[in-house]
């Protein structure tokens, strides 16, 4: 579904100079919503949320696609205001949390009956209380620019040949489902966002999927599945939604799985019942494979590409530290690189962005800012104080 922020600018203000003609021209557009809503066969709900001098700021929640000039004038219509009054429209992209507010500015002009109805009306009620849930945009790019981001990343074995696939595709003008859906394992915050970001770019571009807005819900297994999940898959009809499973208390993967076993199923339902109207990307730590192994037999027969980072060694691992001092514009020194010296050891993206971390922290301190040279790293505070043996211990 589409959220949208519909600018319009007309030839002289319409709003009338008494308060009581105001509030009759703003109770005037409860039934414009409702009648163009109807209208469009429940696709389209436009509300006018404001109205200063020139400019009317309308809201639109849209099912199949932005609508175009001439709908737009058919909701001026509905309010006897003539189409050539409408000078130009201008149209962006917002996310649900900016439609609330905006629904909330159209409450109290008077423009909607009420915002908690207006939301009921068209099945986005509860939304609003859905926990660990929110949004981000991506921007289109081109491949090239994707595959220089997926190197940076070390996620070129399985994601660029990904990137190819998408790229390879015709960029249909209606969508009619989703081939695949994606799983990425990562224990790293960093990498998973920004995999996620540059697969829905990928996706975006190539009209794989009509939003530019994608969700990202967390759960873990001691969550429970709300009503207002499916609310959740709703509200990113003909987008992307990023799930994110991650690590309960204890380290034991088969007991942390038989714990979340109704969250899974949850989740799976829902991937299951919207697989081709919503395009899910499955977020999972590395070291999860029961839980990995419970999600596949229940996605049925659902298709996954596994997206993983790339296990790099010696040089390569130290051309992955130059690119982020490269990033931060910071020099580097033979420090950065004194973890570094096993040829045969493999490092994950995770691993090595702590190695930067540490060493950008103590540069920071040091050399940077040299007044806070003498001062610990809270994680070092910590370790001194940790006891060394048993107090009881001969």
């Amino acid at each position: 579904m589409l959220f949208l922020k519909i600018d319009v600018e007309t030839k002289t203000t319409l709003v009338p100079e008494e308060r009581d003609d105001f509030n009759d021209f703003a109770r005037a557009f409860h039934g414009v919503s409702d009648t163009f809503y109807r209208n469009s066969n429940k696709e389209q709900f436009l509300f006018v949320s404001d109205i200063k001098h020139e400019w009317v700021t309308l809201g639109a929640f849209c099912k199949n696609g932005e609508p175009s000039w001439n709908e737009v004038c058919v909701f001026f219509e509905l309010a006897k205001i003539a189409k050539d009054a409408i000078v130009e429209t201008r149209a962006q992209e917002v996310t649900f949390h900016t439609m609330t507010q905006m629904l909330r500015t159209a409450d109290r002009r008077d423009f909607i009956q009420d915002d908690d109805e207006t939301l009921e009306q068209i099945g986005l009620d509860g939304l609003r209380n859905v926990r660990s849930f929110n949004e981000e945009f991506c921007t289109d790019a081109s491949k090239e620019t994707l595959l220089k981001r997926v190197r940076k990343l070390l996620c070129e074995e399985l994601f660029i040949p990904e990137i190819e696939r998408i790229f390879a595709g015709d960029k249909l003008d209606k969508r009619m489902g989703h081939p695949v859906h994606y799983l990425i394992q990562t224990d790293d915050t960093k990498v998973r966002k920004k995999l996620t970001e540059t697969l829905v770019s990928a996706l975006h571009t190539n009209r794989r999927v009509g939003n530019s807005r994608y969700s990202e819900i967390s759960f873990s297994a001691n969550n429970s599945i709300e009503s207002s999940y499916e609310k959740l898959y709703a509200a990113n009809t003909d987008g992307v939604i990023a799930v994110y499973y991650g690590a309960g208390d204890t380290d034991d993967d088969e007991e942390y799985a038989n714990r979340g076993l109704d969250v899974i199923t949850g989740i799976c339902d829902a991937m299951r019942k919207h697989k081709n109207d919503v395009l899910t990307i499955l977020c999972l730590p590395r070291s999860c494979e029961k839980v990995k192994d419970m999600f596949k037999e229940r996605l049925g027969v659902m298709t996954l590409v596994e997206l993983n980072e790339d296990t790099v060694f010696g040089e390569k691992a130290k051309t992955y530290l130059r690119s982020l001092a490269a990033e931060h514009k910071v020099k580097t020194d033979r420090t950065l690189y004194k973890g570094i010296t096993d040829a045969g050891k493999g490092y994950l993206a995770a691993d090595l962005n702590r190695v930067f971390d540490e060493w950008f922290d103590k540069k920071l301190r040091t050399q940077v800012y040299s007044q806070y040279a003498e001062l610990e790293t809270v994680n070092k505070q910590i370790a001194e104080k940790k006891p060394r043996g048993s107090a009881f211990a001969e």
